[in-house]
């Protein structure tokens, strides 16, 4: 008997709401009218301005913490990297948007070894490739991404040198948050995870981990 009630209670709820909202128009007419189309026109033109935005360009900086164990005891602490994006949409129905998306990155990190304690610093450059959904909505346009990574990488320190690269993968998700003044101007927050292995000295080194930032992405019709 309980899911009926609460059924029924549901339905009398949404009925007195539904009132609410007739004799909310009926008091404030015009003014509430014109809220309405207002809204309807903003979120008509965010649409619009999507639909003609083929092409997604950015730059973005994050924080980025390798995986590996190892590492962390050679490199303390959370690094800086920095990077710039391009991505062009290949498909769109009516609020879905898929998007292929090209990143280039830059990260460096100081530390020392944990024998000798001589300097040691770290380099990747990372380039990814990957697929991106997109949902248009308001006030923030939510997506997710996964996608190959390729991972040069360097380490130097006084007593060696080594460099090789990595193939990985990663997923990500974060949202665009269209900027009023500028609705081609967008502020993109973003959570990645990326799991990149490789082989150095008959030892398995992740090269991945997680990564958060914040960008600017613009939009325009270049492809």
């Amino acid at each position: 008997m309980r899911a009926p009630v609460k059924f029924l209670a549901l339905m009398i709820l949404a009925a007195f709401f539904q009132e609410g909202k007739i004799a909310y128009s009926e008091l404030h007419g015009a003014a509430g009218w014109r809220k309405i189309q207002e809204q309807q026109s903003s979120s008509a033109a965010l649409e619009y301005t999507m639909l003609n935005e083929k092409t997604l360009v950015g730059v973005f900086a994050g924080a980025y913490n390798i995986a590996d164990d190892r590492f962390k005891q050679i490199y303390e602490g959370q690094a800086y990297v920095f990077g710039f994006g391009l991505s062009q949409r290949i498909h769109a129905f009516h609020r879905h948007f898929i998007f292929i998306s090209l990143d280039f990155k830059f990260y460096t990190k100081k530390g020392k070894s944990t024998v000798t304690k001589e300097d040691a610093k770290l380099i990747l450059k990372p380039i990814s490739l990957g697929g991106v959904y997109m949902f248009l909505t308001k006030p923030v346009i939510p997506f997710a991404e996964i996608g190959g990574d390729y991972y040069p990488y360097q380490e130097e320190s006084p007593l060696y040198t080594t460099s090789g690269s990595a193939l990985g993968f990663h997923v990500q998700t974060g949202v665009l948050i269209p900027l009023k003044v500028i609705e081609s101007l967008k502020v993109k927050l973003y959570l990645r995870y990326s799991r990149v292995k490789t082989e150095e000295n008959d030892l398995e080194v992740n090269l991945g981990g997680i990564e958060y930032g914040l960008g600017l992405v613009y939009g325009l019709n270049l492809f």
